[in-house]
């Protein structure tokens, strides 16, 4: 298949989110070596989870059907570029190239608007929408110790 035939099953399962009105109208895919591992449309409606976006769902799909934490030599196609939430899964299975049809400004014009994220990712903590309070007294440093330690 071509990066056009991707993006149009890519497309295709957005579309079906809307008619199914499982979520938002993205939909997704990852390939490796040319073959389709996984393929998702939004679940955010159908599962009431605002984490089951259709990037995160097929990501889930990739690692379980490969039984791996990563997604190194695999590619994502999916309908819109990707909100920060996918950003950062994307980055932590470290996918090789993300393609994508819609941009976030075409988005927000559809009401799919990230720039609250954005902004108050920007802040420092204490003062976000929703407060983020550092705990200083309390050491959490020790997971982190045996972490380094473990053979995985």
């Amino acid at each position: 298949m071509t990066h056009d035939q991707y993006m149009e099953l890519a497309i295709k399962l957005a579309e079906q989110s809307v008619e199914k009105h499982t979520g938002c109208p993205c939909g997704a895919l990852i390939v490796k070596d040319g073959k389709i591992i996984a393929k998702a449309n939004c679940e955010v409606f159908q599962k009431h989870n605002p984490l089951r976006h259709a990037e995160m769902v097929a990501i889930e799909k990739a690692l379980k059907k490969l039984s791996a934490t990563d997604l190194q030599n695999c590619d994502l196609y999916t309908s819109s570029e990707p909100c920060p939430m996918c950003f950062a899964a994307i980055y932590w299975t470290k996918m090789k190239t993300v393609y994508y049809a819609n941009t976030i400004s075409t988005a927000a014009k559809y009401g799919l608007d990230d720039k609250f994220i954005y902004a108050e990712a920007a802040k420092p903590p204490a003062i976000r929408t929703i407060p983020f309070i550092h705990l200083s007294e309390h050491d959490a440093t020790e997971p982190f110790k045996h972490w380094t330690k473990k053979d995985f």
